[in-house]
């Protein structure tokens, strides 16, 4: 190794020290700043975009000498449009919310209500473009479904985060050479056996990445997913829309058709979620919720994430606004004047003028 390489893998240790040091302190005090002052929450999405940014770029470095499904699969050579495009779809999304709390900062201090069209502008331009690169993604996959995030993440991969025993020691995940004694293995695993039991290899990591996520076999299964990709646009739309129409600042639910964009959004959603289920079924005979012995990983844990996204709709629209904010409101002024847990009621409390006010906050 020549000295500029090792002054490069030095710089980027001593990176990744002062980040393991500060960033959970960071990103505590993230979550606390909102409502405590003018603009807090600003500071604190400034706080969460940076973090964000600088974990999505070690978990890049780290990923490349990863043995996990997920890194592996991300990892993988679609070509330099698929690589751009994940890039530039982590990067949207870690700074979307970001942008959307500037804009709206601009648009309390406008009295006539400019500013106002130019956020929507914003966040129609922003959906439209993750939408753009969604079917970029797709369609270099070779029409895989597109899992989320699209780029390796120490959520998904423990072994990339430099906090973790196996991100520290990662013999297994990253591949590293080494002797140990049976006295350490006892003392850690408990028996030699059970250290061959998780040092063991699992199909995913015997399996090549581009057959961990199994491409879209049928014409059910495209417009099944192209149905999901399109969501997300087709609700700012017609939120879009409804602005357009009332030409207020108010909320562009908050009409006579203030269900219209929900109910548009949730029929994509559940649309896509049934006739997935339905060719499953059809093609396999079987129930859709079987044990299917040919999913990976990756596979399964993106149809969990797909299944619990429907909770956020108890968050959008009318739901919210007539259902889930007057439960949420009532447990907080209940909760308010107990020791501790009163404390933790009102930093949700302050999190609903957030959900009220900011389109990213429920979106995906």
């Amino acid at each position: 190794m020549s000295s500029s390489d090792a002054k490069s893998a030095d710089r980027k240790e001593r990176v990744i020290a002062i980040s393991k040091s500060i960033e959970p302190t960071l990103r505590t005090l993230a979550w606390l700043l909102p409502g405590r002052f003018d603009d807090s929450e600003l500071v604190a999405e400034m706080i969460f975009s940076s973090l964000n940014i600088l974990t999505q770029s070690q978990d890049a470095h780290s990923a490349d000498r990863s043995l996990h499904a997920h890194s592996r699969y991300t990892t993988a050579n679609w070509g330099k449009a698929h690589a751009l495009s994940t890039r530039l779809l982590s990067l949207i999304t870690a700074v979307q919310l970001l942008g959307e709390i500037v804009m709206h900062r601009r648009e309390k201090r406008d009295s006539q209500g400019r500013h106002a069209r130019q956020r929507w502008n914003y966040i129609t331009s922003v959906e439209a473009l993750k939408f753009t690169l969604k079917l970029v993604i797709l369609l270099k996959t070779q029409l895989r479904p597109l899992i989320s995030p699209c780029t390796p993440s120490r959520d998904q991969d423990a072994s990339l985060d430099p906090e973790s025993e196996e991100g520290e020691n990662g013999a297994r995940a990253r591949g590293a050479k080494g002797t140990r004694s049976v006295a350490e293995l006892m003392k850690k695993y408990g028996s030699v056996d059970h250290y061959l039991y998780a040092a063991a290899l699992d199909t995913d990591s015997l399996t090549p990445p581009p057959a961990l996520v199994r491409p879209l076999s049928s014409g059910v299964q495209i417009a099944s997913e192209l149905m999901l990709i399109a969501e997300p646009l087709v609700y700012v739309l017609a939120l879009r829309r409804q602005f357009d129409r009332t030409q207020t600042r108010t909320k562009p639910w908050r009409t006579k058709s203030e269900w219209t964009p929900l109910l548009l959004s949730l029929s994509l959603s559940v649309l896509s979620r049934q006739l997935r289920k339905y060719d499953q079924r059809s093609r396999s005979g079987v129930s859709p919720y079987a044990f299917d012995v040919n999913k990976s990983s990756i596979e399964s844990n993106e149809q969990n994430r797909r299944e619990q996204s429907f909770i956020r709709y108890l968050l959008r629209g009318p739901i919210w606004n007539d259902f889930t904010k007057p439960r949420v409101e009532s447990v907080v002024n209940r909760l308010q004047n107990w020791p501790l847990i009163g404390l933790a009621a009102g930093i949700v409390g302050d999190y609903i003028p957030l959900i009220d006010n900011y389109h990213f906050y429920t979106s995906q």
